[in-house]
């Protein structure tokens, strides 16, 4: 007598399953209005960090500071573009380019205002790890897909980058 083999049950249950491609628009990052008293807390940094550098004589550091808070004003006021995306059984859509499951190891998410963001750890070991947001409507659907075709990284935790670069609200 054959043995039967136990169906899988995805790890991520949805109560509709997916059948296709789930497509959807979302902006690139998340976006945070900066008022007033960001701007002029910015400003403060560099020139007290400034006046700093300048009174200790170091004035190359001074003025890669003064660039720095520039940089991080416009960083911190560009608005995020819409950009496509979408999974199927196939792979994933993000930002128009196409990424086939077999260069990535693993998934996970990471809730955040409006939705999810999911991570994609890559493959190989210097690789990029790429991410996509996700709104809420669509959260379900989509990782159900992702379940079906990734194994999911319980232990994965949001970059320290983005945790500093949400926490400036930038």
């Amino acid at each position: 007598m054959a043995k039967k083999k136990k169906s899988k049950k995805p790890i991520i249950e949805s109560k509709n399953p997916v059948k296709g491609a789930v497509k959807w628009a979302a902006p690139e990052f998340n976006f945070y209005k900066k008022g007033a008293g960001w701007s002029i807390a910015i400003g403060l940094i560099g020139l007290i960090g400034g006046i700093f550098l300048i009174l200790d004589g170091e004035y190359f550091t001074a003025a890669i500071l003064v660039l720095g808070i520039i940089v991080l004003y416009q960083i911190g006021h560009k608005k995020p573009e819409k950009k496509q995306y979408g999974v199927d059984n196939g792979g994933m859509l993000i930002a128009e380019r196409f990424f086939p499951y077999k260069d990535f190891r693993s998934f996970y998410a990471i809730k955040i205002r409006g939705g999810i963001k999911i991570y994609l750890d890559p493959l190989k070991f210097l690789g990029v790890r790429e991410s996509m947001i996700v709104p809420k409507e669509n959260s379900d659907d989509v990782l159900t897909v992702l379940s079906q075709n990734l194994p999911i990284n319980n232990k994965g935790i949001e970059p320290l980058a983005d945790k500093i670069l949400r926490w400036m609200k930038i």
